[in-house]
């Protein structure tokens, strides 16, 4: 080489030696960040007790932990440490282990029970003085959204260091109190999460939001088995996830909860307390001012490394069936904590050049200032707990309303019931019928809900139906009224409850004896079981899928003179054309209706004392039911697997799930109905548009869902005069507004989730089944739809606001729209459903 070809190589040299010294910079940064072991304090520690490092053979942050990953090492604690128990308290749909670890000095197990005991007294006996030895409770829940997995990965590291320092605060911690570690309240999601992001990232893992690591595909980590947002789930309790955290919270009343997220990647930390004006309403505002303490001792943490973080924004404190809400009217403090997101190893975009260990160890930084504030205010916390519960009691005292009775049929109040029992809320019912307003009830269709209880606070936030707010603007849903999720008629009595009224505490019951059915059917004609009761569609689906034929009355049936009415939509099951499986399906029906308390009515004869006789064309064959639910790219994951849920659990009917991209695929006329559930449908094309089109004029039933309407109506699948969306959300209204108020502007005119009236027609087919003619049904949306020309074609229109916010506008709109049609097209129909009919 010469030297001035070496010369002119120079500027390539200091080009490579530049690129790195950079790579070795950001690879300081991104490959090998701070590990989030640093963050914990350079305590003495019990020396033989692995830490997260050593047990896993990998730092924290490295790669994405399974669920399993971070049981076995709570297990491992539990079994090393006299400090800490593993409590299981659940599985969820998937089977995997709802386990959390108690960590404490006093973790022997009968201990640990009669503290457990203890708790119980604050609610039932709050005017007593708090003891001096009262421990302090502190529920610590990690990761409700499976795809928020710096909450998880942070829980090895926190429970380490409380099993493992020697440090005089931290002994102190655990002589005062009982700390419950929940690492993972979405298991099933975070697995799904887990997988992806390990899976889909090499060796050089891609900081670029684009990157495939980062784009998990439908329906994502976020929701647990069915697609359903846990984070939502803590009022109706629909899934096991909820169900068993619920029993453990109520077992040992906590005195805070602490709930870990993720937000957005461009986001930096937030912790409670949240937007000023938008806490419930019932929430004392003692809670706002323990939060604030709480909040200066994250601050002083954050700032000390330097980490960005805010407060008072985004995010509301109002509906009441979230983490960090429902603690708060329950005598706790509930404190929210969003970390921005990395989904995936790390992420670099124009506000954040982040590694999920940074990530991680902002998540162990509010951890363990949490167990500092707490302890701090220890002695405050105690006290706030015992002020709520008497209060609550003097406030019901002093109430008008001494009781909500709620009407309805068995199966809804039981139903109703149950509810309200997992949130540690007493019910009873009458010994006999009991008489009200003039009418006479069953005693098993009434409900009594005291409201001289612990909780009252909580049980008035149930069951008032409230219209009118301080701020109409909300994070999530405005109301969650009780009565109206299970079509309850309800009445706030205000006179003192009779002693009879309360003769039964309720708890779960059998209404029919399997032997009763099995005789009645020896010398009979069939069996007959209302469309009224919860489990009446679940009862038809399972003899159908045992082999059995049904029929649906099509008229009101009284079938002996001294017997009930048997109403429009009751299911008939008929030796005939059954004889062949007769013996069979006469102990499935024995056996599946007392499992799920529904009465059935066995027939003598073919004659009737009133109505059609059994042999009439007006009781019409049920083709056998083989829903097709479509799912994938283009749904919404929360309606699709809402309806999933109800297919698999509530109704025990076997369905086909079928990804958008493959519909065309898959042999339509295969299935009794093609479900489209909440959506765009923004990857379909005319192509499925003319396969819906032919299935139906074949014969088939599609079923739109809430916004797939509109697909529907802008492809001509139905008539465009007959879904023709009345008002669209604008940001653009004829008042001048300015620039920084559009966003609230916007959100004012949204519907947010509320409860509206809605009036069936019930003679119509898709009404059968509802016991009157108001239904109740609840709106996250603002699409609404015009009625079409053949008024026979509606089933249900809106009547007006039940509970929660709509506003002027909307509720004008509402007034002319319908709910729920039907459309016929060639041999087939489409059902247009306008709400979710099983959101939540």
């Amino acid at each position: 080489m010469t030297q001035a070809s070496a010369f002119q190589q120079v500027p390539k040299i200091l080009a490579w030696v530049c690129l790195f010294v950079l790579s070795l910079s950001t690879c300081a940064r991104t490959c090998f960040a701070e590990p989030p072991t640093e963050v914990l304090p350079e305590h003495e520690r019990v020396g033989d007790l692995k830490s997260p490092a050593e047990f896993f053979d990998f730092e924290i942050g490295s790669r994405h932990l399974r669920h399993d990953q971070v049981v076995s090492y709570l297990k491992y604690l539990s079994d090393a440490s006299d400090r800490v128990t593993l409590v299981e308290y659940g599985k969820t749909h998937g089977q995997r282990p709802l386990a959390t670890v108690i960590i404490s000095s006093a973790n022997d197990g009968d201990q640990l029970e009669i503290l457990a005991a203890k708790r119980q007294e604050i609610t039932q006996h709050p005017d007593r003085p708090t003891p001096s030895e009262a421990k302090l409770v502190m529920y610590m829940g990690y990761g409700v959204h499976g795809d928020e997995a710096s909450a998880m990965n942070a829980v090895p590291l926190v429970a380490y260091h409380l099993a493992s320092s020697l440090a005089a605060e931290v002994l102190q911690y655990l002589q005062n109190g009982i700390y419950i570690v929940d690492p993972a309240l979405n298991p099933d999601g975070n697995d799904r999460f887990a997988n992806w992001a390990n899976e889909n990232r090499g060796q050089f893992p891609s900081a670029d939001a684009a990157d495939r690591e980062h784009q998990q595909p439908w329906p994502g980590g976020r929701t647990n088995y069915y697609w359903f947002d846990l984070n939502r789930d803590w009022l109706p309790t629909t899934h096991p996830e909820s169900q068993g955290r619920l029993k453990l919270l109520h077992k040992w009343k906590p005195n805070v909860v602490l709930d870990y997220h993720e937000m957005s990647g461009s986001g930096s930390y937030f912790f409670q307390p949240g937007i000023p004006a938008r806490n419930n309403p019932l929430t004392p505002s003692k809670n706002l001012e323990l939060t604030r303490r709480f909040a200066a001792e994250h601050a002083k943490s954050m700032n000390a490394a330097g980490e960005l973080f805010y407060t008072e924004e985004s995010f509301d404190d109002f509906y009441i069936g979230k983490g960090s809400t429902y603690p708060d009217l329950h005598g706790s403090v509930g404190i929210l904590f969003e970390q921005g997101s990395t989904r995936g190893l790390k992420l670099k975009n124009d506000r954040t050049n982040r590694h999920f260990r940074d990530a991680i160890a902002n998540q162990v930084r509010t951890s363990l200032s949490s167990l500092a504030a707490a302890n701090a205010n220890r002695a405050d916390l105690l006290d706030y707990q015992r002020e709520f519960y008497a209060n609550a009691i003097a406030q019901a005292a002093a109430s008008d309303v001494t009781a909500y009775i709620l009407k309805g049929t068995e199966s809804r109040i039981d139903a109703a019931a149950g509810i309200l029992n997992t949130h540690s809320i007493t019910c009873y019912q009458p010994a006999s019928a009991m008489r009200l307003d003039g009418i006479t009830y069953p005693a098993t269709e009434v409900l009594v809900v005291p409201t001289n209880q612990p909780e009252y606070t909580f049980l008035r936030s149930l069951m008032e139906p409230m219209q009118s707010f301080r701020e109409n603007i909300f994070y999530d849903v405005s109301t969650w009224h009780l009565p109206s999720s299970m079509d309850l008629e309800y009445v706030s009595f205000s006179a003192e409850i009779p002693a009879n009224w309360l003769a039964n505490r309720w708890q779960v019951k059998n209404t029919v004896n399997p032997n009763e059915l099995s005789e009645g059917a020896a010398n009979g004609v069939g069996f007959a079981f209302a469309p009224t009761e919860l489990g009446a569609a679940g009862l038809a689906a399972t003899i159908q899928t045992n082999g059995g034929h049904l029929r649906v009355g099509f008229k009101t049936v009284q079938p002996d003179r001294r017997g009930p009415k048997l109403p429009r939509g009751t299911y008939y099951l008929l030796k005939q054309p059954n004889a062949e499986n007769w013996d069979a399906l006469c102990q499935v029906i024995a056996r599946e209706a007392s499992a799920m308390g529904i009465e059935v009515h066995p027939l003598s004869s073919s004659m009737t004392s009133r109505g059609p006789d059994l042999g009439s064309d007006n009781l019409v064959a049920i083709p056998k039911c083989n829903p097709l639910l479509v799912v994938g790219e283009g749904t919404r994951a929360y309606t699709a697997g809402a309806i999933w849920h109800h297919l698999d659990h509530r109704m025990r009917q076997p369905a086909t799930l079928v990804e958008t991209s493959r519909l065309r695929s898959v042999d339509l006329n295969s299935f009794s109905c093609i479900i489209l559930p909440d959506g765009s449908f923004g990857g379909w094309s005319a192509a499925e548009a003319s396969a819906l089109k032919d299935y139906v004029r074949q014969g088939g039933t599609v079923i739109g869902v809430a916004t797939a309407i509109k697909w529907m109506a802008s492809n001509d699948l139905i008539n465009i005069n007959t879904a023709k969306p009345k008002l669209e959300q604008k940001t653009v209204t004829s008042k001048e507004i300015p620039f920084g108020e559009a966003s609230s502007a916007a959100a004012l005119e949204s519907i947010a989730g509320a409860f509206l009236m809605t009036r069936v027609d019930q003679t119509h087919p898709l009404a059968f089944g509802f016991p009157d003619g108001r239904v109740p049904v609840f709106r996250d949306h603002s699409a609404m739809y015009s009625s079409p020309s053949n008024t026979y074609q509606v089933a249900a229109r809106y009547t007006g606001v039940e509970a929660g916010y709509v506003s002027r506008r909307n509720r004008d709109q509402l007034s002319d729209s319908v709910a729920v049609w039907a459309e016929t097209y060639g041999s087939g129909r489409f059902i247009m459903l306008a709400e979710n009919p099983v959101f939540r």
